[in-house]
């Protein structure tokens, strides 16, 4: 039975490895419609929040959330893949954050359920954020792609990136929020 060190180095060893195809893979997260979409939330948190950008590689929103609210961190498993400027960067994993409980008030991920066990991450998550705060996911989801579509769509990310667990559809996501705790409050594709 692996311990979560183990786990923790093996998944970071991974991801160390391989942070260069990474951060050229993960650049769909600098697309603006999906920034956008992310920091709206933010604007109704107070000036002073605390705000957290899990799997926030190069900073991105960060950077662009410290504009309209909060003090930023970064979080992602390899200082190699966590690039950000400005913000505080840190490595760790979502499903051991190394932050007391009822921390944040606003948490942000993008593209990072596929890497991590879901039900953990979010416990750890829900741990770390304040009662009243707010949780933003933003991830690839199968949307309506169906039977052929559906079977190619997802032989395609599995190619993108094997370190990747299977696409999801949208309305696994809701009820897996819902059972950790969280209010699911919209749900957004971007096509």
């Amino acid at each position: 039975m692996s311990t979560e060190s183990d786990r923790e180095q093996s998944a970071r060893e991974k991801f160390t490895q391989s942070s260069d195809v990474l951060a050229e893979y993960g650049s769909w997260s600098n697309d603006e419609r999906l920034i956008a979409e992310i920091l709206r939330p933010l604007a109704a948190v107070r000036q002073d929040a605390l705000c957290l950008d899990i799997a926030g590689g190069g900073g991105v929103v960060a950077e662009r959330g410290g504009a309209i609210a909060g003090r930023w961190a970064v979080l992602d498993l390899a200082l190699s893949i966590a690039k950000a400027r400005g913000p505080t960067v840190i490595a760790a994993d979502v499903e051991f954050l190394p932050f007391s409980n009822d921390t944040f008030d606003f948490v942000c991920e993008r593209s990072m359920l596929r890497y991590f066990d879901q039900a953990a991450s979010f416990r750890e998550v829900r741990r770390v954020m304040q009662q009243d705060g707010l949780f933003v996911v933003a991830e690839k989801v199968l949307g309506d792609y169906d039977g052929p579509a559906e079977e190619w769509f997802r032989r395609v990310e599995a190619i993108r990136n094997p370190l990747k667990g299977p696409v999801q559809r949208t309305v696994v996501l809701g009820p897996a929020l819902r059972s950790a705790g969280f209010e699911v409050q919209a749900s957004i594709e971007l096509r």
